[in-house]
């Protein structure tokens, strides 16, 4: 409970960048026969196919990436939560202690992502507005793990940008 895991998660994004550029480049190799294959029947992609391809496939590996690092982020704080509320066991009588934490440490599982950065806020300040921003990313992940409707379509977030706040946020509560 104290490290940071997102981490992992951002080592996965760079391999994965990484990726994309060395296939990307070596779209561009001459003798590149029978390195881009269509999957359904085995003709070679054109060029031009094969880099929409890696273009496609870059854009959607980058908006998992935010719904894994938002996933890996909420876990963490959850059990931050559930950790911390162990003090609750501490409760005098004790019969209502071991009554308490249990249900407690249940129920953190169920609360809305929403109301649990809102409980976060006075733990982070003077650096609330992450709450905010936070609250941006959750949006975009909820956007992209519902199906992307076009009628709600939220600002933008990269990886760069969702790593940058989830992990200040995580940096910030492993200091208390």
């Amino acid at each position: 409970m104290n490290t940071n895991p997102l981490f992992a998660v951002w080592q996965s994004y760079q391999a994965s960048k990484n990726a994309f550029e060395i296939a990307k480049a070596a779209n561009k190799h001459p003798d590149r026969e029978n390195l881009f294959v269509k999957a359904n029947d085995l003709r070679l992609l054109s060029i031009s196919d094969a880099k929409k391809a890696f273009e496609q496939g870059k854009k959607e590996s980058e908006e998992l990436f935010v719904v894994s690092l938002w996933a890996t982020f909420e876990r963490f704080v959850r059990t931050y939560l559930q950790e911390k509320g162990k003090k609750l066991q501490e409760i005098s009588p004790t019969s209502l202690a071991s009554s308490i934490y249990p249900y407690f440490e249940k129920e953190v599982e169920f609360w809305k992502a929403e109301d649990i950065l809102d409980l976060l806020k006075s733990t982070l300040a003077p650096r609330a507005d992450l709450i905010g921003q936070a609250k941006q990313i959750l949006q975009y992940r909820n956007w992209i793990a519902h199906g992307k409707n076009a009628n709600k379509i939220p600002p933008q977030v990269t990886p760069v940008y969702a790593f940058d706040i989830l992990n200040e946020i995580v940096d910030l509560m492993l200091l208390n």
